[in-house]
């Protein structure tokens, strides 16, 4: 994914990775013919965090172009590399239905963008590495149980996750009783 751009002579050049992962630091480095006499330089680009006449470190957020102008008695050099950056996940889910009785199944979707794998907990000590699972509460409990529901997403090739919980609310199961009283019994 590099792109590099120099003059017809080619006196110039840029050497790097072609990707990076989010949040890393890149060292760039120009490679000048040694026929070219440098009178100064000048680096263009997001996040810039160190400059000289031999390199510049750089911490781009997401994909980025850096440019260098290389000033020299004879002539002005001008090279281009482009650096594509793996970005970190973002995790969300949706799930159907809200609100559900103990021991209904609970269909969770995982609507996350920019990840590998998956894991989810459900909060009651069950997991599962499903992309978009299904799951069921047996609550033991005559009362409302909220569970928090986390899912994490994981990029593989840099190792980035997110993260995204969001509370699921079980009631429990109903109880049906039916009793006959013996004074309304027909005879």
């Amino acid at each position: 994914n590099i792109m590099n751009q120099a003059n017809s002579q080619s006196l110039i050049s840029l050497a790097s990775i072609d990707s990076l992962c989010q949040g890393s630091l890149l060292e760039i480095v120009p490679v000048l013919d040694a026929s070219v006499l440098v009178d100064s330089s000048f680096w263009n680009g997001p996040n810039i965090l160190q400059s000289d006449s031999t390199s510049i470190t750089v911490n781009p957020n997401s994909n980025s172009i850096y440019n260098l102008t290389v000033y020299s008695p004879d002539t002005t050099l001008y090279a281009t590399i482009f650096i594509f950056v793996i970005e970190s996940p973002i995790s969300s889910f949706t799930f159907n239905p809200d609100n559900a009785c103990a021991g209904i199944s609970i269909s969770f979707t995982n609507t996350s963008t920019g990840f590998s794998s998956s894991y989810w907990d459900f909060g009651d000590n069950s997991t599962s590495s499903l992309n978009s699972p299904n799951h069921s509460y047996s609550t033991v409990s005559n009362f409302v149980e909220i569970y928090p529901v986390t899912l994490v997403v994981t990029e593989n090739l840099c190792q980035l996750e997110g993260t995204f919980t969001q509370n699921v609310t079980v009631y429990p199961s109903p109880i049906a009783s039916l009793s006959i009283s013996s004074d309304s019994v027909c005879t």
